[in-house]
């Protein structure tokens, strides 16, 4: 870089200098001696004029010093061309030719002031056409030097005038203008063409300078770019660039000598893929055609390479090539890894749902064509969220990549498989037209799941759902058998979780169902379409009503009242349970403001509406509006609602508690931990579930289960209510064991009341 910035500005300051001047003497001296000829041809010429009148001395003196001024004119034009112009020596040349012109027009000067007076008119004539070639004579030889020009067309036209003043010329005056129009035509002739000359002669020097500078920015870069020019001969063997091969690639010197590029290149080649490229870097070899961009890959993973060719042979050398590699191995790295990227889950690994889309768009087309039959299992883990949530993401984010693992491992060969986000994974798969075969591949794939996993030091244990479906036979596009699959894999948890179930036609139709169920309860969410029912809870002392729980029932418009068993799941799933609940608890306050001071209502919570951040604020609200003293309302809450965030339901359950609403434990003893729960919390009330009430008589567990939980409630204050009470056996057999209260078809069905039924409906 530095001797091309020298050299630059070197020629900077000799263009200053007129750095031009070699040039435009150079291009006088080319024409000279061809002008000189044409000179002694004109003197020759002129003097043949005066033949007839008899040559005289002052002629032939004339004619000789132009034909010695010419000839020496051509010698010192011939001498110039062997030596060079220098710096110093053009200002030296530039001054002779200045005075050379000058002579040579003082020579046609004295010419033509010595014979044009006495001349004839025809000769007059005839010099004075002369006079005009030989001064436009003189600017073409000496145009692309201003001042010799100058002197030139100084001299000659000094030289004129005096001519046709001695003549005395009635047209003097004409002469005078049209002589001097000539030569100011001719001098802003000679100043445009040498600024024409100059400026081409700038430009070659900057074209130089900037070939020369790049020449030196090119090696530069060479010696320190990726890219470099490369060269081979017709055995294909390298001519240049093999030291930048062995730098770039890492090659010894005994892998390069003697070795031609393609077998350099297949050395290296540990793949089918990277001998591929290098069979295709030969073939654009042998088709003796320009080509570009050639990609050859080589090398093992931890030293690969990637590197890109371009050439076109060699003009005049068969079988020569010349051209740039470029090593792009950083960018081709970084492009696989964002095409990795794009296709395959970071966390482990594994293809992604773009990937898993083509594959299955590609079974799909497949399917008409192929004899084998072809699977899709959405896997979905059982158990992963509360892993998730107790652990850590960081733990649950380790316990997926080791259940992709365990798949991985079990997988057939031809078989895909995919994270398609959370803990869902998909599976396109083959398996046997025997009855079960898919079952048994999914059931085997839900054993190895299922086992323990060791992760950062914890023990987990998961399960797994499948939900199964065919390619063709239950769906003839990606879309269709995507949503099948899904809807099988509802099934499986739905059913109880731990299982495989295979799609089939009335999946769809109870899905379809479904969906007009939920459009449905949004409608009614939206025009109030539930009602209340009540069914009474009695004191077991003296048989008097002392609450009712709140029972919300559908009134359709078309299906007249439906259950909640069938539209309390929907709600559940579709998040309306959160708003539906907010109105039984603001309807049932309402409702109950109007009874006896000393009966309560109790209305159940879902677990989905117990996590709600909205619940606080709505018992509050409620109790707010109607003026319903908190005592008097019951919360009801069912082990199931406890499972998940435990403590943020207990912190919830324990804020409802300090505004003084009663809290009650639904369904006890059906649950997981229904004792540890009576640990952490304190209950104001638990009900005994109608299972075991209803069999104290046939069994004896359930009697002493029952007669179990009625002591313990006693020993920790807690007031119980049996559930489920149709006989007035059981209400003695649980009063004689001594629960608090009573429900069931024994007292009441559950029905819509007014005020005036409450006070009637007393048991007296």
């Amino acid at each position: 870089m530095s001797d091309g910035s020298n050299r630059i500005m070197q020629h900077a300051q000799l263009f200053c200098a007129r750095a031009t001047y070699p040039d435009q003497i150079s291009a006088i001296q080319r024409v000279g001696p061809v002008v000189m000829a044409i000179n002694i041809l004109v003197v020759v010429a002129v003097s043949s004029l005066f033949i007839a009148d008899g040559l005289h001395a002052n002629v032939l003196i004339w004619a000789g010093v132009g034909i010695l001024l010419s000839v020496v004119g051509i010698v010192a034009a011939v001498k110039s061309r062997k030596t060079a112009l220098t710096q110093q020596s053009v200002e030296r040349a530039a001054h002779v030719l200045s005075l050379m012109a000058g002579f040579r027009a003082g020579h046609w000067a004295v010419g033509f002031f010595m014979l044009m007076p006495s001349a004839s008119t025809n000769n007059q004539m005839a010099l004075g056409w002369t006079l005009a070639g030989m001064l436009c004579g003189g600017n073409f030889a000496y145009g692309t030097l201003p001042r010799a020009a100058f002197a030139y067309l100084a001299v000659l036209y000094a030289g004129a005038i005096a001519t046709f003043i001695v003549m005395g010329s009635p047209i003097l005056g004409f002469l005078f203008v049209a002589i001097t129009l000539y030569v100011c035509f001719l001098s802003v002739s000679t100043l445009i063409n040498t600024q024409v000359l100059r400026s081409h002669i700038e430009s070659e020097m900057q074209l130089k300078d900037q070939n020369e500078f790049m020449g030196i920015v090119l090696k530069d870069f060479e010696e320190g770019a990726s890219d470099w020019l490369w060269e081979i001969g017709a055995d294909y063997k390298i001519t240049r660039g093999v030291e930048r091969f062995r730098q770039s690639f890492g090659f010894k010197n005994s892998e390069t000598q003697n070795q031609s590029l393609i077998a350099i290149l297949q050395s290296r080649s540990t793949t089918a893929e990277q001998c591929e490229s290098v069979a295709a870097l030969q073939k654009v070899l042998s088709d003796a055609q320009p080509f570009s961009e050639v990609i050859v890959h080589f090398g093992d993973k931890e030293n690969e390479v990637y590197c890109k060719f371009s050439a076109k042979p060699v003009a005049g050398s068969a079988g020569s090539w010349r051209g740039v590699v470029s090593n792009i191995t950083e960018t081709m790295v970084s492009q696989n890894r964002v095409n990795f990227l794009a296709f395959h889950d970071p966390l482990t690994g594994l293809p992604n749902r773009l990937f898993i889309k083509e594959r299955l768009d590609l079974a799909v087309a497949e399917h008409h064509t192929l004899t084998i039959e072809r699977w899709v299992m959405s896997v979905d883990l059982d158990g992963f969220k509360t892993v998730n949530d107790t652990y850590g993401h960081h733990t649950g984010d380790r316990l997926l990549v080791a259940v992709a693992r365990r798949m991985q491992s079990v997988l057939k060969p031809s078989d895909s498989i995919s994270r398609m986000g959370g803990d869902e994974f998909l599976l396109i798969c083959t398996a046997s037209a025997q009855q079960g075969a898919i079952e048994n591949y999914a059931a085997d794939l839900i054993n190895v799941i299922s086992q323990p996993y060791d992760v950062l030091g914890h023990k987990l244990v998961i399960g797994a759902s499948i939900g199964i479906a065919r390619v063709g036979l239950d769906g003839n596009t990606t879309t269709d058998i995507l949503r099948h699959v899904d809807l099988a894999l509802y099934r499986a948890k739905h059913e109880g979780r731990g299982i495989a179930c295979v799609f089939n036609v009335s999946m769809g139709i109870e899905m379809q169902k479904k969906r007009i169920l939920e459009t449905d309860l949004r409608r009614a969410v939206v025009e109030g379409q539930f009602v209340l029912h009540y069914q009474p809870i009695v004191s077991v002392a003296d048989t008097q009503i002392c609450g009712y729980e709140a029972l919300i029932r559908w009134q359709h418009p078309a299906q007249g009242l439906v259950p909640p068993l069938e539209f309390i799941p929907v709600a559940e799933e579709t998040g309306l349970i959160v708003q539906i609940g907010e109105w039984v608890i603001n309807e049932a306050c309402k409702q109950a403001i109007k009874w006896p001071s000393h009966v309560r209502v109790s209305v159940n919570l879902s677990p989905l509406q117990i996590r709600s951040p909205k619940l606080l604020n709505t018992v509050v609200k409620a109790l707010s509006d109607s003026g319903l003293r908190p005592g008097r309302l019951e919360m009801e809450v069912t082990e199931s609602a406890l499972l998940e965030q435990t403590d943020l339901v207990f912190t919830t359950l324990g804020n409802l508690k300090s505004l003084g609403v009663r809290i009650g434990l639904d369904d006890f003893g059906t649950g997981y931990s229904s004792l540890g729960y009576l640990h952490k919390f304190a209950f104001d009330n638990i009900k005994i579930d109608r299972s075991f009430v209803q069999a104290m008589a046939s069994r004896p567990q359930s009697a002493a289960v029952v007669k179990a939980v009625l002591m313990l409630a006693e020993d920790l204050g807690i007031s119980t209510t049996a559930e489920g009470i149709e006989t007035v056996e059981q209400f003695n057999a649980l009063k004689s064991r001594g629960c608090n209260e009573a429900q069931g078809y024994y007292f009441g069905r559950p029905m819509a009341i007014s005020n005036d039924e409450v006070q009637t409906k007393l048991v007296g």
